[in-house]
């Protein structure tokens, strides 16, 4: 049976966690001592909810209840608590997420410059924001649904 890797998981194998649990040892006494919920997991928990496209701290729980097969693979070793995951977004330095993406913005950026021809990175996105048809008629894209298309400078 063939295996195949979820896009969380690739994403997260791009992440040393090595380098995440130094900035949780370095940084994690600013915070509340962990008791059920790991640092790991939030990390995994809000990377799964910005991927899916998460409205909901409840939304997201129901979700990963869903998946807890699959959660183990990713380190989760507990299931995630909508209490919990809110106090851990409420009361945890937000240092140690920042500094990790900054680790990993130094390593991608030498990476790119040991290529020959450097090559500038541009991420684009798009979202669409949703209009009232009465007022935006210009707006049209679909029968009954109006929305304009926002993007990044």
């Amino acid at each position: 049976m063939a295996h195949n890797n979820t896009v969380l998981s690739q994403m997260l194998q791009l992440l040393p966690r090595h380098v995440f649990e130094h900035q949780v040892a370095t940084h994690g006494w600013q915070g509340p001592k962990t008791r059920k919920l790991s640092y790991w997991s939030q990390l995994v928990a809000m990377l799964y909810a910005q991927l899916s496209s998460k409205k909901s701290l409840r939304d997201l729980v129901f979700s990963l209840k869903r998946h807890r097969q699959k959660l183990y693979h990713l380190g989760i070793n507990r299931t995630v608590k909508r209490s919990s995951l809110a106090d851990a977004n409420k009361y945890r330095p937000a240092r140690i997420f920042s500094e990790t993406y900054f680790k990993l913005l130094h390593r991608l950026e030498s990476d790119l410059s040991r290529q020959a021809g450097h090559r500038r990175i541009k991420i684009l996105g798009a979202t669409y924001v949703p209009l009232c048809d009465s007022l935006f008629p210009w707006a049209d894209f679909m029968p009954g649904k109006s929305a304009v298309r926002a993007r990044p400078l």
